[in-house]
């Protein structure tokens, strides 16, 4: 079984994931999901260029944020308002 097949955003096509404007609205979603976490860490690895759209609960900022040790994964979850 693949963390997918559990996240709560699967078949949520109406949100915009990759958009120009994403917000923490779209990534509020992911706040009880039960696979955030590995979901996050497929995201992690990716270059910047490459690292595009909500994974885990976070925004491409946040997660250049976590790589660049900035920011911890928890803090980055407890943020609610787009800077």
């Amino acid at each position: 079984m693949r963390w997918q097949d559990d996240a709560a955003c699967r078949g949520r096509e109406d949100l915009d994931w990759f958009g120009d404007d994403l917000t923490f609205s779209t990534a509020r979603l992911c706040e009880g999901c039960p696979v955030r976490l590995p979901c996050l860490m497929e995201a992690l690895p990716r270059d910047d260029y490459e690292d595009v759209g909500v994974w885990g609960g976070t925004i491409p900022a946040q997660r250049r944020a976590i790589r660049r040790g900035r920011l911890t994964v928890e803090a980055a979850w407890a943020q609610k308002v787009l800077a």
